[in-house]
């Protein structure tokens, strides 16, 4: 049986700030598993959230994430979280994924 972790009991959601999001996406994501993001609508992202091993992030149907300058220019919505020091983390699937 797989078990699956929802993202905003962590606190993401469209009407969370920018900053806030990346904090409870973070947190969502830092025990691996499946998270899922199912509430339609734009989650403002004002940076990276690092992604580990035998993780699986599925976003569903009318979830977009948009890309705010909140505390500064970022590259990456989401990043391997090995890629920073060369020891990359295996077996993360991302479903999906909409970017603004």
């Amino acid at each position: 049986m797989e078990s699956f972790t929802n993202a905003a009991d962590f606190g993401f959601s469209p009407d969370a700030a920018p900053m806030e999001n990346v904090k409870a996406l973070q947190a969502a994501v830092d025990n691996g598993g499946t998270i899922i993001i199912s509430r339609p609508g734009t989650y403002e992202v004002g940076g990276t959230v690092y992604v580990g091993s035998n993780t699986t992030i599925k976003f569903g149907n009318g979830v977009s994430l948009k890309k705010v300058d909140a505390k500064g220019i970022f590259t990456h919505v989401l990043l391997n979280k090995g890629a920073l020091t060369k020891t990359y983390d295996e077996n993360i699937v991302v479903e999906g994924l909409h970017i603004i």
